[in-house]
């Protein structure tokens, strides 16, 4: 679309099924967002993975989809956090260990 989000048929990139309804529901559907946008990182950095997921919550509570799963502020605080830890874990630069030629 050359870069024209009008041009986005936002519909056929959402889930047709029911809005999360558990807590858990609620949490797998932050999960899997999270973890697709994390994979698109040029540089993930702790900042970077905060602000993303901040962003990703806050989009999906805008737009309803945490309106039905009882999910407290207090939960989503705790989630968002561990998936930072998780992110900040996997995404971690390795050292490069010395040749044995």
């Amino acid at each position: 679309m050359e870069g024209d989000a009008s041009k986005v048929d936002e519909m056929q990139f959402r889930y047709p099924g029911p809005k999360p309804y558990t807590r858990e529901s609620a949490i797998l559907m932050i999960a899997d967002s999270v973890e697709a946008a994390s994979r698109s990182m040029d540089e993930p950095t702790e900042t970077t993975i905060v602000q993303m997921i901040d962003t990703l919550v806050t989009e999906k509570a805008i737009d309803g989809q945490l309106s039905e799963c009882q999910l407290t502020f207090e939960e989503l605080g705790l989630v968002k956090k561990a998936m930072v830890r998780a992110l900040v874990i996997s995404h971690h630069l390795r050292v490069k260990y010395p040749s044995k030629a």
